[in-house]
């Protein structure tokens, strides 16, 4: 495991004009439908897609060394993730999917459990006619799947009250057909706003970022009402990053995202305005928080 991993970062960091992204390595124990594999891959696109990233699918099995990518996952399907394959053990022990960590540190890993996720479904499983059901054990397997990113992408091991980031699912959340992050009302990423001219839309996309305009967004945009003057954490909201350890866009963009209804109601509460970040936001609230001293 760690040589797969020393390989592929290898080709981790992009350079500027390169094309950025997550790129998501799946291996499966069982190689599943077809069905299965679209629809894990179109739902896992379709909830992530309000934080701006984009999901780069690739085969750990086909890894050459040279793939290029802003950040990385690592999946393994472990047991079989074909819904046809009956009966399943309902009282299967363990999680549906867990990340890997190591003295204390997220690393890139996930396993799922196709095995216990469709014990989990059972009862919606089988009562789908057998063309839904490739669908709908996809959708499953992806929002194991996003909870299991959000912990990498944050590089936290806490849970949040967000529909991905809390601590467990129910039956129905894994298998209804509509899964939000943000509501209508309430988005605090907005990826598709505007930006220089030549520069990739997106939040991984390479931009600069500025120290000085983060530290003046931070303010503007009331951050510093609920995280401190310089992110180091009210009772009104939690620490944005710690002595020693550097955030990115992803890491940011993701526990802003996966909280965003939280921060909502909190800003109607304290009755200011919620706040609305784009690529740019991101990048110069990064640097900023990065160069804050504490």
């Amino acid at each position: 495991m760690r040589l797969v991993l020393w390989c592929l970062a290898l080709g981790v960091l992009p350079m500027p004009g390169q094309v950025a992204g997550i790129a998501v390595y799946t291996q499966f124990q069982h190689q599943p439908p077809t069905g299965v594999v679209s629809s894990l891959e179109h739902e896992v696109e379709s909830i992530l897609a309000p934080l701006g990233f984009e999901l780069q699918w690739r085969s750990l099995d086909a890894v050459q060394g040279n793939e290029v990518s802003q950040q990385l996952a690592v999946v393994k399907f472990k047991g079989t993730c074909d819904p046809q394959s009956f009966p399943v053990d309902p009282f299967r022990s363990g999680g549906l999917g867990w990340t890997h960590v190591s003295d204390g540190e997220i690393l890139p890993f996930m396993d799922v459990d196709c095995d216990h996720v469709r014990g989990f479904v059972r009862h919606p499983l089988s009562a789908a006619a057998p063309a839904e059901r490739d669908v709908m054990l996809g959708r499953a397997l992806a929002r194991v799947v996003v909870h299991e990113l959000y912990h990498i992408l944050a590089r936290t091991t806490r849970h949040g009250s967000g529909p991905a980031d809390h601590r467990a699912y129910t039956v129905q959340e894994l298998t209804d057909e509509r899964f939000e992050l943000e509501r209508g009302e309430c988005r605090i990423v907005n990826a598709s706003g505007a930006h220089s001219p030549g520069v990739r839309q997106g939040i991984l996309g390479w931009l600069p970022g500025s120290s000085k305009a983060g530290q003046v967004k931070f303010v503007e945009k009331k951050c510093s009402v609920c995280h401190g003057a310089r992110g180091e954490g009210t009772s009104r909201g939690p620490v944005l990053r710690v002595v020693g350890h550097m955030i990115d866009a992803a890491e940011l963009a993701t526990r802003l995202g996966m909280e965003s209804r939280a921060m909502c109601r909190r800003a109607d509460q304290l009755k200011i305005p919620q706040p609305v970040l784009g690529a740019s936001d991101i990048h110069d609230l990064v640097q900023f928080l990065n160069a804050s001293p504490y």
